[in-house]
């Protein structure tokens, strides 16, 4: 009855009912394809070399990693993260069984016994081993792994489990080395190779570059038609390929805790209090009735909570203080010891006066201000000087917390230090001018204060009410309608949010930090456009979500797509355009810089550029120019060459032509080296391109 309650009164009796039936039904379900029962279909997530991956068995493989991950972090609480990395090592461990493991089988590559049993039960044992076998001291030893085995392993399904993984990772590693060992013997550097790489290294050409921005062109200078259109579409038909996405659009009811709400937290508290006085073990009461963590430790008033630090800091040994409202929630704090510390603390306010002089008669005025203004605190009191100085456009720090000498401005710390409770100081920094307000004398004083919190949330009634005001909205939506959703939200006065080009995976809803029960319903295969949704729950609100566009998979079709063929088609233009006047532009010219100042603008320079320079700004980094200005002869402008994002012209002045070397083995190791440092990475890339992958795992896995 005591959890009951504690239901009722945290507010989520329905969101826990409606998430209740549904993993019941859910697990009903997944433990009937699991077992074959009722004849249920075991769900496809994916496919791995045209082989189906059914749901059970990456399910299987997925909870063996997260027992490995749970094992690891010795009873830690994982992460999303860690459960993502999981359901993404559980994904590459069927690859390596589907594929990875098919090669080294056909290639002979395997782990014997004796070799396994030297890297797991021995001193030299694999670096996954000690992984997981080291103790907290940072010592491994073999023949402990060997104790574990013999007197754990046999003892429960979850050792045997864990061990077969790590295992499996250590046997994967050992094939890896051998399969990329096996592969490095395959890698040659031939002679030709290696002189192309030391000419395209060292080879280097000087001059000058000239170049018209495409970004430039107004679109009033180009012209299309139709056909144009047309004929751009059919021939750079893979340009538009879409991917699957949706444009949404929605409105929320966030769900906020009700006077009703706030008094009965603020009732459950009081009646803590007299208890929780009586107690003689604080530590084991608040640690079962707080919704926060528990502090047991000596704290100084700058590591207590703003609300509660003045009343914790003047009470008494023992006094049971509040309820105080801290952070969304009532707490009570018990004083179980004080005591002095060895540093003091230094309590002010602050109110700062812009810098706004030029010399010594400037800031002898502004310091008078601020004197002045030290009159209006004491006549007025703090808390209206604080609105003044707003109003006067005045920097206002306001109450501070307690600080320690060192995080004190050292332009007025030994001000600080020296004054006592109700001291004025005005001080001049860099900065401008500070009126400091000393609010309590110093204190080295340290309590062991006991909190209990409790955090006001929504009852069950709260959020009824909250989902029966959406659900009254969505009666009045019809499904398909165009303009009906924006009709309603202006008739309701209801402000709609916009999400586009939200995709399957990856994607973030503005404003929800978990928004994957609104991509579930609106990537389901049967959605529409215009349809919307029926009231969704999602980071403790209410969400009606419509579809306002929906996008498959594929080539776009030319309607769908006519605004970008036509912004493509423009670009194609401006670039034809920036041709052909540089063409006309380079007629009779016998300089770069000659042309340049056809167009009223300036060639740039480059000076020993290479065809493995990273960087070619005398032409922003145009590839093709690059590769014209190592290819062209000297003293010849060459034809327009087309970037990327502008058109350009090129003259080379000099060239250096580097002395061959008569030995090339040093050369050959100097290219087999970033290879073989990528070997692993390309070779598993080629496998996944090869082995054709489907990966449909967000369909029942967030």
């Amino acid at each position: 009855m005591a959890i009951i309650n504690k239901m009722r009164k945290k507010g989520w009796v329905f969101v826990v009912i409606l998430g209740a039936l549904a993993l019941f039904v859910l697990s009903d379900l997944i433990s009937g394809f699991q077992k074959g029962g009722s004849g249920m279909e075991d769900p496809i997530v994916g496919s791995i070399e045209g082989r189906e991956i059914k749901y059970s068995e990456y399910d299987e493989v997925y909870k063996q990693r997260l027992q490995g991950k749970e094992q690891s972090n010795k009873g830690a609480a994982l992460t999303e993260s860690d459960k993502t990395t999981a359901g993404n090592d559980a994904w590459d461990d069927l690859f390596r069984k589907y594929v990875v493991e098919k090669e080294y089988e056909k290639l002979g590559i395997v782990a014997g016994i004796e070799e396994l049993s030297k890297l797991i039960f021995t001193d030299d044992a694999h670096p996954i081993i000690k992984q997981y076998f080291t103790n907290e001291q940072g010592e491994f030893s073999g023949r402990s792994v060997l104790e574990w085995y013999r007197n754990v392993y046999n003892s429960t399904a979850d050792a045997q489990v864990f061990f077969n993984s790590v295992k499996a990772a250590v046997v994967s590693s050992v094939q890896s080395a051998k399969y990329k060992a096996m592969i490095e013997k395959a890698l040659y550097v031939t002679n030709f190779e290696a002189l192309n790489d030391f000419i395209e290294q060292s080879r280097t050409t000087t001059g000058n570059v000239f170049g018209l921005e495409i970004a430039t062109v107004n679109d009033s200078l180009v012209s299309y038609t139709e056909d144009d259109l047309k004929q751009y579409y059919a021939k750079n038909k893979d340009k538009f390929k879409r991917k699957e996405s949706r444009d949404l659009e929605f409105v929320s009811w966030t769900t906020v805790p009700s006077s009703f709400d706030s008094s009965d937290v603020l009732l459950s508290i009081q009646q803590d209090m007299p208890l929780f006085a009586s107690t003689t073990d604080d530590s084991a009461f608040a640690t079962m009735s707080s919704e926060r963590d528990v502090y047991l430790s000596y704290r100084a008033a700058s590591e207590l909570a703003t609300e509660i630090s003045k009343d914790v800091m003047m009470g008494e040994k023992g006094q049971v203080l509040g309820p105080f409202l801290v952070q969304g929630a009532y707490g009570i704090v018990k004083i179980v010891d004080i005591r002095e510390g060895d540093r003091p603390k230094y309590k002010y306010a602050q109110i700062g006066i812009n810098r706004n002089w030029e010399n010594k008669a400037d800031s002898l005025v502004q310091i008078s201000e601020a004197k002045d203004f030290v009159s209006f605190i004491k006549e007025n009191g703090f808390e209206k000087a604080q609105e003044e100085a707003q109003a006067r456009g005045y920097f206002v720090m306001g109450e501070l917390p307690w600080s320690e000498f060192e995080s004190i401005d050292p332009t007025f710390a030994s001000d600080v230090i020296k004054a006592k409770k109700g001291d004025y100081i005005v001080k001049a920094n860099p900065m401008g001018i500070n009126i400091i307000v000393i609010e309590e004398n110093p204190s080295s004083k340290e309590v062991i204060a006991v909190e209990i919190y409790k955090q006001i949330e929504p009852s069950s009634a709260t959020i009824n009410e909250t989902y029966n005001n959406a659900s009254m909205f969505r009666d009045l939506l019809t499904d398909g309608t165009n303009g009906k959703f924006d009709e309603e939200l202006e008739k309701a006065g209801f402000a709609k949010r916009i999400a586009k080009e939200i995709y399957r995976k990856g994607s973030k809803i503005p404003g929800f930090d978990d928004a994957s029960e609104i991509i579930t319903w609106a990537f389901d295969k049967n959605r529409t456009v215009n349809e919307i949704s029926e009231v969704l729950f999602a980071d403790g609100r209410q969400v009606i979500v419509h579809i306002a566009d929906l996008i498959n998979d594929g080539i776009g079709a030319f309607d769908d797509v006519r605004d970008q063929v036509v912004e493509s088609v423009l670009f194609e233009k401006k670039k034809e355009y920036l041709y052909n006047k540089l063409k006309e532009s380079i007629k009779g010219k016998n300089s770069i810089v000659q042309v340049a100042l056809d167009f009223g603008k300036v060639a740039y320079d480059f000076n020993r550029v290479t065809f493995k320079s990273e960087s070619f700004q005398a032409a922003n980094d145009e590839a093709r120019v690059q590769g014209v200005a190592l290819a062209i002869e000297k003293g010849v402008i060459s034809q327009p060459i087309i970037g990327q994002n502008g058109v350009y012209v090129v003259m080379v002045d000099d060239v250096f032509e580097p002395e061959i070397p008569q030995d090339l083995n040093s050369r050959k190791m100097f290219v087999n080296a970033p290879l073989i440092q990528m070997l692993e990475l390309r070779v598993v890339g080629a496998l996944k391109a090869l082995a054709n992958i489907e990966d449909s795992r967000d369909k029942y896995f967030f």
